[in-house]
């Protein structure tokens, strides 16, 4: 699907729409991954992809030095 909202534009895959095939599955994955999320003690949510993707690579970084480290 473009992103027409963005500048720049670019695609995201999409896993439903309101009358597809695919809506029961988005509504059970959705149920399994709420409960998930909700099983986890410090839970946060990332709203934006850059967001998620500074996290990872904060946890990278962490996890490159440990290993540096424990050589």
């Amino acid at each position: 699907m473009y992103k027409d909202h963005k500048k720049g534009g670019g695609y995201r895959p999409v896993v439903s729409g309101c009358c597809s095939n695919t809506l029961a599955l988005s509504g059970l994955l959705s149920d399994i991954v709420e409960s998930l999320c909700m099983a986890v003690q410090n839970p946060f949510e990332v709203v934006i992809s850059e967001d998620l993707q500074a996290r990872i690579n904060i946890v990278n970084k962490k996890i490159e030095e440990k290993i540096k480290k424990d050589r």
